[in-house]
């Protein structure tokens, strides 16, 4: 050691341009290194994140409204309705490796491992996804104190607990085990690219490599900041558009000056009430906003009638919501909000418009929206009538709970009139 830092010595004092070369070299290896850990573990950090999303709205999508509860001999349970088909086919390797479904109490009454069904969980995030708070988290092999809860996992992978609601009770909860490695394959390959691009220019020049390492970093700083721009740009233009939409919608009448607005400030109270997450959140925002919009197909002397509607005038009426939801289908990026539109108007007793749905078969979204459309209707001033007071209104509510409204989701409001304010 001594005779090579002797040797090293000499070196540099008899080559003084070492003295900037081999700070070159290091400056240009550290800045190479710090852009490859920050694109990988960006990359790496997108990846989960949007897949912890993506995993969680698509198994509260697709099974919300399927699982009803029961009662067991042995305490509450839930009725399946055909899920078990659904939930098999998320089992494969690219998707689910394994899957277990809890009761309210915490027993398995679904797994791939059939051996499983009738165990009582011991996790302790089941009881917290009962509480309605989703749990993912990530795992790789042979981290500190990680145990294989369920053997032969490969790779790294999302542990999640997901709780399926049916109206506003968490009816089950959802214990999945995602494999990453197939996922996460891809950014590899891309990170692969970025990594030999940078030490190959390491490389080529070694005078060159400080002043790329730096610009690589500028550009991608820059880059970065211009997508976080269009990208914000992007969703304001959308929300403005929307609002301007729904806005011009009330427009056509005096006495809905506002209404589509104060629709979805109810509608998103009541959602975040329920727990709902801030996209999902956002989402119905944008659908209570345009509940209305089919009315741009109802001529205004019907709209704007001081009186009852004739019945070939009402039927007219009766067809904004599918005008609404086809206009809302056809626009890029906002198919999701068809049913929130379409079925805003049906009735848990199924004589609502336009397809007679009834109970959980209406979208809860679409639920929600209801209730807080009628509270608006009533408490708006209308030509025939003056607008009710908020506890007339929530009387009006109750008498319509089970029979025109979702129930649970009136007793909520009841419970806490502040949601409709």
């Amino acid at each position: 050691m001594r005779w090579l830092t002797s040797q090293l010595r000499r070196q540099l004092l008899t080559h003084p341009i070492l003295l900037f070369t081999v700070p070159v070299v290091v400056t240009g290896l550290l800045t190479a290194l710090v852009v490859d850990w920050r694109i990988s573990s960006g990359m790496h950090d997108q990846l989960l994140r949007t897949t912890e999303l993506n995993t969680v709205a698509m198994v509260q999508a697709s099974l919300e409204g399927r699982l009803h509860p029961q009662q067991s001999p042995n305490g509450p349970s839930i009725a399946l309705d055909g899920a078990e088909e659904l939930l098999w086919r998320w089992v494969k390797p690219d998707l689910f490796v394994h899957m277990r479904l809890y009761d309210p109490r915490g027993r398995i009454v679904w797994s791939n491992d059939r051996s499983l069904i009738g165990q009582v969980q011991t996790s302790e995030e089941v009881p917290v996804a009962l509480t309605g708070r989703a749990t993912v988290k990530e795992h790789a092999p042979g981290e500190a104190g990680h145990i294989d809860p369920v053997g032969g996992l490969p790779g790294k992978f999302l542990e999640a607990y997901i709780p399926i609601r049916n109206g506003a009770q968490v009816v089950a909860v959802v214990e999945g085990y995602l494999a990453l490695d197939p996922l996460l394959a891809g950014t590899a390959a891309v990170h692969q690219s970025t990594r030999l691009a940078l030490f190959f220019g390491t490389g080529l020049s070694i005078l060159v490599l400080a002043g790329l390492g730096v610009l690589v970093s500028r550009l991608v700083t820059e880059q970065m900041q211009q997508l976080e721009r269009a990208a914000r740009a992007a969703s304001e233009a959308r929300r403005a558009t929307i609002r301007a939409l729904a806005a011009a919608i009330d427009a056509r009448d005096p006495y809905t000056h506002g209404h589509s607005s104060r629709v979805a400030h109810y509608a998103t109270n009541i959602a975040r009430r329920l727990g709902w997450t801030p996209d999902a959140v956002e989402r119905l925002e944008e659908g209570a906003l345009l509940h209305d919009v089919g009315k741009i197909a109802v001529p205004d002397v019907i709209l704007r009638k001081q009186g009852t509607l004739e019945p070939e005038e009402f039927e007219l009426m009766k067809q904004h919501p599918t005008v609404g939801g086809d206009l809302v289908q056809g626009i890029h990026g906002m198919a999701d909000l068809t049913p929130m539109v379409r079925l805003h108007h049906e009735r848990m007793d199924g004589r609502g418009y336009p397809l007679g749905l009834s109970g959980d078969q209406i979208p809860l979204a679409a639920r929600i929206i209801a209730v807080a459309d009628t509270y608006d209707a009533v408490t708006t001033d209308r030509p025939y009538r003056a607008g009710r007071k908020p506890r007339e209104a929530l009387a009006i509510l109750q008498e319509a709970a089970g029979v025109q409204l979702d129930p649970e989701l009136v007793s909520l409001v009841t419970a806490d009139p502040t949601l409709l304010t």
